[in-house]
């Protein structure tokens, strides 16, 4: 006999499409219902196992009027004109203890009146895990009937003035009183997120979470994230995910928080310098996964020193793993040199433990920093610097050579390199199949002349590498060519292994 847990997993590999609407099943997706259906009616034991699988997420209420023989329509929606019967409830419960994930927003067809008699008996869902709620229903009464201890993620919506104007709301509603109500009723929340612009108590509610592991404040405007905002999320003691965006204008208090975010681990920052260097001086130093976006525009009269000494903060994650710089600098900006750029990016070769980075911002660079780049990160598993200002040298193909040597674990690239390949000098070939295999070249208009010649000099620093493109046309062709270099490569180790390969192969390169 099967034990349960066997069970479980036998039911969750049909589980594909249960997530999609009911009113827009593809014959793949309906057929995997029909599947898991004719699974749980084998046999009692299956049954169970089955049914918790198909009622573990719902988009609707509508599943459940489906089997109250109260149910009628009008006008195209299910509504409930009678009070549910005791044995409709017992029906009904038989599902609801089901449902682990609700959202509504597939609510089109069934009558808002309908949750007036489905939240008789509270919760309406008792053993719930994760709610996602449009914000009409975080604005009724309805939200209470879908809160119950069980309760572990909750994602209250953007609320925004766009939206409310497509909604045809008159006002934006105070979410401040849902959310206090959401977290008095499920207090053993960890992952909590929510948008907008109104969130009153915003600080007092979140004081209340002390399970909180998974945070995510954005778009909420200025009076609502209140001065001792990250005092009280510093003093979160198992939260380890944070994401954050700082509303312009907004004059929070960081002073004596040095000690705050004892479990914190990964972070999403976004605000203006000055915030923005602000909040990283006070992150705990054994951070190991950080992305800081600056506002738009931030940068456009800002002296480049400032913005340096955000980065220069960043020197104190030495444990650092993971590392994602978004608009930092605008490609906009004409008021500076290289040295200055340079400046602003350096700190970062520091890092010593980095594994991922990317840095989406001006930077200029030549064969001699490549090399330092490619000596500073061991570790390196992908590498992306995005934006490009031409200013006058930019790294040559043979640089590339230098993250062969220094970095064996570099599996992806962007960086800017010169597509004119023609007058280089042979480039020695790389003894070891370095891991490599993508490239990006993020020289913006970067024209490909000679691609059997641009990808014969790829191949010969990243042997394995098949996939490589950039802004312009003819990399179609480059790739091309990289991958009639694999397959002699993979048609020698079918050989070793036993196999009998025959191969024909001929290229033409134009030096």
């Amino acid at each position: 006999m099967l034990n349960d847990d066997i069970l479980q997993i036998i039911c969750a590999e049909l589980e594909y499409g249960l997530n999609s609407y009911l009113t827009n099943l593809s014959n793949d997706e309906l057929g995997c219902r029909k599947a898991l259906l004719s699974l749980g009616l084998t046999c009692r034991s299956f049954l169970n196992p089955a049914l918790d699988v198909l009622w573990k997420n719902m988009r609707s209420v509508e599943p459940l009027l489906l089997v109250l023989p109260e149910t009628t329509v009008v006008d195209g929606k299910k509504i409930l004109l009678t009070p549910i019967a005791p044995s409709s409830w017992d029906r009904l419960g038989f599902y609801t203890s089901r449902v682990r994930e609700f959202s509504d927003s597939d609510a089109l067809n069934a009558h808002e009146s309908v949750y007036t008699f489905l939240g008789q008996r509270q919760p309406l869902f008792p053993n719930l895990k994760t709610l996602r709620l449009l914000p009409e229903m975080c604005n009724s009464t309805a939200f209470l009937f879908f809160l119950s201890s069980t309760l572990q993620e909750a994602y209250l919506p953007r609320h925004t003035l766009g939206f409310a104007a497509m909604a045809g709301l008159r006002q934006i509603h105070d979410l401040g009183p849902s959310l206090s109500l959401l977290v008095s009723r499920s207090p053993g929340i960890k992952s909590l997120e929510f948008h907008g612009h109104t969130y009153s108590g915003l600080s007092h509610s979140l004081h209340s979470l002390h399970e909180l592991e998974r945070l995510s404040v954005t778009g909420v405007a200025s009076p609502f994230l209140e001065r001792n905002f990250v005092k009280v999320i510093a003093s979160s003691p198992r939260l380890t995910h944070l994401s954050l965006s700082i509303p312009a204008s907004n004059l929070l208090d960081y002073d004596n928080i040095e000690q705050g975010f004892p479990s914190l681990r990964e972070v999403w920052v976004q605000g203006m310098t000055a915030d923005l260097h602000s909040f990283v001086t006070c992150l705990p130093r054994k951070l190991h996964h950080l992305t800081i976006v600056w506002e738009k525009g931030d940068d456009q009269e800002l002296p480049l020193e400032e913005i340096a000494a955000v980065t220069r903060t960043l020197v104190k994650f030495s444990s650092l793993k993971q590392l994602d710089i978004q608009r930092i600098i605008s490609s906009l900006r004409h008021d500076f040199d290289n040295p200055l750029l340079w400046t602003v990016f350096k700190p970062l070769l520091e890092l010593k433990e980095l594994e991922l980075l990317s840095y989406d911002g001006a930077l200029s660079l030549s064969d001699q920093r490549t090399a330092m780049i490619a000596c500073a990160w061991p570790c390196i598993r992908g590498l992306s610097l995005g934006a490009f200002i031409w200013d006058g040298d930019v790294p040559s193909v043979q640089s590339l050579a230098h993250f062969a040597q220094h970095c064996p674990n570099l599996e992806y690239l962007t960086y800017p390199i010169r597509l004119d390949v023609s007058g280089v000098t042979a480039i020695p070939p790389t003894l070891t199949r370095h891991p490599l295999r993508q490239f990006t070249c993020s020289v913006d208009a970067a024209e490909v002349r000679n691609p059997p010649l641009v990808a014969l000099a790829l191949h010969q620093i990243f042997p394995i590498l098949t996939y490589a493109t950039g802004s312009e046309d003819r990399w179609d062709e480059v790739r091309t060519v990289l991958n009639s270099f694999s397959f002699p490569s993979s048609a020698r180790s079918s050989v070793s292994r036993g196999g009998h390969v025959k191969v024909c192969f001929r290229l033409k390169i134009d030096f």
